[in-house]
Formats: structure tokens, sequence, C-alpha cells
């Protein structure tokens, strides 16, 4: 059973793995236990607020964090990837400010956008990564419940 926010993190993965600057070789839908072979990405809610606006509607702002991980086997290779990954995923990103329909709306306004951040290294179990972190503000227009 899925739900607006498994929807919304589904549709930032599909958005991941069609990536072509580099090959995402891994984007699934909620988080795997081992490492995958790199490069991956991992997608998930990170904060979530909800506002009742009246009778009935509320607006549920998210925050998500798409997070892609490198191999530190190749540090240059590791980096150029970053580099390449931090421009196409966010025109991807610009390009479907609604994923596919699933969110009204990701929040790209000035102080409230989507930003990407370099985490640097990070273990994945054992396994070291280097990792670019995306956090991705969106808004989803919903009813109350009763």
């Amino acid at each position: 059973m899925t739900n607006a926010i498994d929807d919304a993190i589904a549709r930032l993965q599909d958005l991941a793995q069609a990536c072509t600057s580099v090959a995402i070789k891994s984007a699934p839908d909620y988080p795997v236990s081992n490492a995958e072979p790199a490069p991956f990405t991992i997608a998930h809610l990170a904060s979530a607020m909800g506002v009742v606006e009246g009778a009935g509607a509320m607006k549920f702002l998210a925050v998500a964090h798409v997070d892609f991980y490198f191999s530190l086997v190749n540090l240059k290779q590791a980096y150029q990837q970053l580099d390449l990954i931090a421009l196409e995923y966010m025109q991807r990103l610009g390009g479907d400010p609604t994923l596919n329909g699933k969110v009204s709306t990701i929040k790209f306004s000035e102080g409230d956008s989507p930003t990407c951040e370099d985490a640097g290294a990070v273990p994945w179990g054992s396994v070291p990564f280097h990792m670019l972190r995306f956090v991705i503000p969106f808004k989803i227009l919903t009813t109350t419940t009763t």
C-alpha cells in the first residue's frame, strides 16, 4: 500500500535513475540493508509539517533527502561524478516540479528551494562512500480526515 509520500519518493528515485551524465546503478524505492554497487541513491522523507487551511483542506509540507553514493576507490572519478550529478539532477527536478503529478509542487522559491550538499565520506555498513545529498522541499495539497 502506497501513499503520496511513497509515490513522491519513488518518482525522485526514477529521476535519479534517468540521469545520463552518470549511470546510476541502483535507485530502489525503499532503502536497502546492504550497500549497492556505486553509484547508487537512497531517497527518504526527512521532515514534514501539516497546515490546516480551512474546512477539510490541508497543506502537507515535506522535505525529502535524495542521497547519491559514489565509490571512493577512485577519488578523482567520484568527484567528477559528483559534479555532473549536482547539475543534472537539479535540472531534472526543475523539469518535473510536480514529480509526475505525485505532489502539488517542489518548492522553487528563494530561500526554500532544492539544495545539494556535499556530505563527504560516509559509511554504508562497513563500506566507505562519498555522498552528495539533495534536500528537496515539496508540498502536497490534501484533505483532512475525521
